[in-house]
């Protein structure tokens, strides 16, 4: 009897489980509004659980939802689509598990009258951008409510930072993090392996889109892979960020099938990365991921055998990308003038800093005033009606030079602080500590190159709090270890 009473919980908890899947299967065939009953199914199966049991399931469940498109809309767009991010207020999945993370954090202090730490020492440049985000926003002119979403995502987006950093998880829960999300980019490789053969989506076009096919010179199609993410670069952005967690497994000192594993997943990342077909993505992970394989061969064998070890998995990784399908056309067909409108939309990104400097012309107006500072040869902004492709240069004219500056200022003090060029253990969350200012590092190199807004992209503000959190976690260890018995 003691024993059914102890297995009701967990039944009750595993048949309201998949009774909110279905729901949420089963409402998305009708609409939007009916994520709203799937989030309350979701709070009430948590219910069930203590809210320690609660939170850490929220930590791992934050983590797996970054490439799952599932967002439940709080207002409708009935605008023009002249604006980039038109689309009213909405809630995304992962940002539903940022609010379970701050309540448990928010109502353990109260309890406990614990203070929140502001690491000061990496964050302040986020706080000094936090005026300029407001007033950016205050000033949206096509949809006001979408100036609204985007200071509330940017500060979600700080909350989950200093979440992460003030919060540190015992070391299973970074290794089970990082099984999770080794799986979750598992799928996401298979997937887009499986829209490659088909050219369909799978039946999963409820958390994504279909297989994207881009036209080269009006006459050569290249298929591009897209996951569920549904748009080519930004599921390139998924694989190049999210690959360290296998790859962290299958160099961690786990044992031999787990390694094995973890790099069978991180070569899946890879051949999915190149099968996005965006060279942005292939060019920074080429700048970011080699150079952090240095350390590790050095930290293993003298400088010379290291050296060519180095230039020997560095030739055979090119000659395997270079073989996949597609690649080769990918880089040597011409791009119809991709490259030379990049630099007219430079040219009109310019001209927009150089006349709003310090405040920029305001959140999501770029494209409704472009027009106005298009001086270029051919009238581009008329021809390619788009943000420019920079996300350095589209935070500066929206919100700011004194912005963009802040911005860069804040990952290079997440780098100078997090990145090291020795490793200093073989587990998975020391693995990862070494790994996740290079993944940071390379999202921001390509912004170099994408459309985007950095302010509000969860998964670098995901990236900074993780970062910090390991960083201190590892140094709580090594000085633990110093300490005289």
């Amino acid at each position: 009897m003691t024993a059914l009473r102890a297995a009701i919980g967990p039944l009750l908890i595993a048949g309201s489980t998949v009774g909110a899947a279905w729901l949420l299967i089963w409402g998305f065939s009708f609409g939007g509004r009916f994520a709203a009953l799937f989030f309350a199914a979701c709070a009430i199966v948590m219910g069930w659980a203590r809210i320690r049991d609660l939170e850490r399931f929220a930590f791992i469940a934050l983590g797996a939802c970054f490439s799952i498109g599932i967002s439940f809309h709080l207002t409708e767009w009935e605008g023009s689509i002249r604006a980039k991010f038109g689309g009213g207020f909405f809630i995304t999945l992962t940002e539903s598990w940022i609010l379970v993370l701050l309540a448990c954090w928010f109502f353990r202090c109260l309890r406990s009258g614990v203070g929140i730490h502001l690491q000061a020492k990496v964050l302040w440049p986020a706080y000094v951008m936090l005026p300029f985000a407001l007033q950016a926003g205050m000033r949206t002119i096509e949809d006001p409510v979408t100036g609204i979403w985007m200071f509330w995502r940017f500060l979600l987006a700080l909350g989950m930072a200093l979440y992460l950093a003030n919060n540190l998880r015992p070391k299973e829960d970074y290794r089970l993090l990082a099984w999770t999300v080794s799986a979750v980019v598992l799928f996401q490789a298979l997937v887009g392996f499986g829209q490659e053969i088909t050219g369909g989506a799978l039946g999963l076009d409820f958390l994504g889109g279909e297989r994207n096919l881009t036209t080269i010179k009006g006459t050569i199609e290249l298929s591009r892979m897209v996951g569920t993410v549904g748009v080519p670069n930004r599921y390139a952005s998924f694989m190049g960020i999210f690959f360290i967690f296998p790859f962290a497994i299958a160099l961690s000192s786990s044992r031999g099938r787990a390694r094995l594993f973890g790099l069978f997943i991180a070569v899946a990342a890879f051949v999915a990365l190149m099968g996005s077909k965006s060279r942005g993505a292939w060019l920074s992970f080429l700048v970011t991921y080699p150079l952090a394989m240095y350390p590790f061969l050095r930290a293993r064998m003298a400088r010379s055998r290291a050296l060519i070890v180095f230039g020997w998995m560095s030739t055979l990784g090119m000659a395997v990308a270079l073989s996949l399908p597609g690649v080769w056309l990918r880089l040597t067909t011409e791009d119809t003038g991709s490259a030379e409108g990049r630099m007219y939309m430079a040219q009109i990104a310019t001209n927009i800093i150089q006349d709003n400097p310090v405040v920029g012309i305001g959140f999501n107006n770029y494209t409704l005033r472009f027009h106005e500072y298009d001086d270029t040869l051919i009238a581009h902004s008329f021809t390619f009606k788009q943000i420019v492709h920079n996300g350095f240069l589209s935070t500066a004219a929206e919100y700011g030079l004194p912005t963009m500056i802040l911005l860069g200022l804040l990952w290079f003090l997440f780098l100078r602080r997090t990145l090291h060029w020795r490793l200093q253990g073989y587990e998975i969350h020391r693995m990862l500590a070494f790994l996740v200012p290079w993944a940071l590092l390379n999202r921001a190199i390509q912004s170099l190159y994408y459309v985007g807004n950095p302010l509000n992209m969860l998964p670098m503000w995901y990236l900074l709090g993780l970062g910090l959190a390991l960083n201190n976690l590892c140094r709580q260890e090594d000085a633990l270890k110093e300490a005289p018995a």
